[in-house]
């Protein structure tokens, strides 16, 4: 009887296991896709659901980034490239972006 349980139990984990990996790439495919056709504040939604149940992905927080930015959230859009870099400090898209963000926002207060 014991066996049996210990057997579900590890059934039952692998099973949420994969379904939040499953989970997690289906919005993150789901917010390129929406990113790709312009719908920028649907796409912040499907990311931001990725990034709840994966926060070590630096490439959610990059796209999700891209969609703030074309949205002129840059003050949002300067958070998620400096989590990009720190997730993963070689990816200089992050960088440029980040700047153009910070330019963007510098813009703003100007006016």
């Amino acid at each position: 009887m014991k066996i049996a349980f210990n057997f579900s139990l590890i059934i039952i984990l692998f099973f949420f296991s994969g379904n939040a990996q499953t989970s997690y790439e289906s919005y993150f495919r789901s917010g390129n896709f929406k990113l790709d056709k312009n719908e920028f504040k649907e796409a912040i939604i499907e990311y931001s659901n990725a990034i709840s149940i994966n926060k070590e992905s630096y490439e959610v927080y990059y796209n999700r980034g891209i969609a703030y930015l074309a949205i002129e959230s840059f003050d949002l859009a300067i958070q998620d490239f400096t989590q990009t870099l720190k997730l993963n400090p070689n990816y200089t898209e992050a960088f440029g972006n980040r700047g153009l963000a910070y330019f963007g926002l510098k813009n703003i207060m100007k006016h």
